[in-house]
Parts: structure tokens; C-alpha cells; sequence
């Protein structure tokens, strides 16, 4: 593929979307192309990111041990994006549901770029931010379906019934 469609598959990425050309091309430029056949395992949970991997064409299955079954996602996906700025430990697995194209942007790189450009770390702050606002307000909301599930199951409950006296014996 030309450094034209890298740089046009990065900037379908909401993160990267605010980006200059510039700035993209440069992201474009040190970023490497990754193909995976159907089948095979880009990462397994648990191991170490090397950076972010951007979904440039075809399907990822990610599996983990607490989702209730596979996560398909495709083109434009930008996978564990707290991996551009951190190491951290993948918490799924990701396999390939067909021949798949990716792209790899390497924590060493995008670090470098902030360096370069303070505002994309300003950029990636805020939609760091918005994210994580956006999960509070979910789970705050679980938490009050949960706490209304709760109050139901109280309701619908037989009444305890008193336990029976046990006598009082004097001290002596």
C-alpha cells in the first residue's frame, strides 16, 4: 500500500482524525503494515502491546474470559488505544475471523510525535477524557438498574418471620 492510503486509513480514525497532514503522514510514515491469515492470533490476553493496532481491512474476533461471547470488529477500528501512550497488558485476544490488514503504531513512535506536537496530546487527553466520562455515566446506570433489580427482589421476598425468644436466665 502507498503512504496516500495509509495516511487516508489513519485519518478515518476518530483519534487520529484531528491530525494534520503532516502529522499524519508522519504517523503513516513509521507505522508498519501487519497481515494475519483467517485463524491466526494477533495477541493473546495477557501479553505485552507494542503500541496500537489500527483494523485497515477485514475482521477481528476479540475474546475475553469476562465478555459473554465474541466481539466482531472491523475496518477503522482502532484497538487498545491507551497502548499509544502506555504499555499495558492486553486484556482479550484478537484473532483473525478472515485475512485481515492492519496497521501497528508503535508506543515509541507516538510518543516521540507528542513530544513534537503538544496538541495531539492535548487532543488525545480530551477524547481520553470523553471516554471514560461516557463509561462512568454507563455504569452509573447499570448501577441503577442493578439497585432496582435489588429493590424488586426486596419486595417480592416473604417477610422474615420474627425467631422465636429464647429465655433469659439470671446471672449468678
Amino acid at each position: 500500500m502507498s503512504l496516500a492510503s495509509d495516511i487516508a486509513v489513519l485519518r478515518r480514525v476518530d483519534l487520529f482524525s484531528p491530525m494534520t497532514d503532516e502529522q499524519l503522514r508522519l504517523l503513516a510514515f513509521s507505522g508498519e503494515r501487519v497481515a494475519i491469515a483467517a485463524g491466526d492470533v494477533l495477541f493473546e490476553a495477557g501479553g505485552q502491546s507494542e503500541g496500537t493496532y489500527v483494523v485497515v481491512a477485514g475482521a477481528l474476533r476479540l475474546e475475553a474470559a469476562d465478555l459473554r461471547g465474541p466481539i466482531l470488529v472491523g475496518e477503522g477500528t482502532l484497538l487498545t488505544p491507551a497502548s499509544l501512550v502506555t504499555q499495558i497488558r492486553y486484556a482479550f485476544t484478537a484473532t483473525a475471523d478472515r485475512d485481515t490488514e492492519l496497521f501497528l503504531v508503535r508506543l515509541p513512535m507516538f510518543a516521540r510525535m507528542l513530544g513534537e506536537f503538544p496538541e495531539i496530546a492535548l487532543h488525545l487527553h480530551a477524547a481520553i477524557s470523553a471516554d471514560l466520562a461516557a463509561f462512568v455515566r454507563e455504569a452509573a446506570e447499570v448501577r441503577a438498574r442493578l439497585d432496582a433489580v435489588e429493590d424488586l427482589d426486596a419486595r417480592a421476598a416473604p417477610e422474615p418471620a420474627d425467631p422465636p425468644l429464647e429465655p433469659i436466665t439470671p446471672r449468678r
